[in-house]
């Protein structure tokens, strides 16, 4: 959760906070208007070719930018 606070990207979710209440945890993200990729994905089935290099160009950016504060991600 503190990683989160650090990142200030155009491309990457704003984290406002985290609170614990009642043994559960909520955390405050950004607002996004369009949806998940991954939905648009289940409803429309495949992306054609130009949609798909521009979310990935938007995703190598945002590694670059991880990367460059030090922060590895992993799956």
């Amino acid at each position: 959760i503190n990683i989160l606070q650090l990142f200030r990207h155009e491309n990457i979710i704003q984290f406002y906070g985290c609170v614990e209440y009642d043994g559960t945890y909520y955390i405050y993200l950004e607002c996004v208007a369009g949806g998940a990729l991954l939905i648009k994905i289940e409803r429309y089935g495949s992306l054609p070719e130009g949609v798909v290099q521009y979310f990935f160009k938007q995703l190598i950016c945002e590694m670059a930018y991880i990367h460059s504060l030090d922060v590895v991600h992993r799956v």
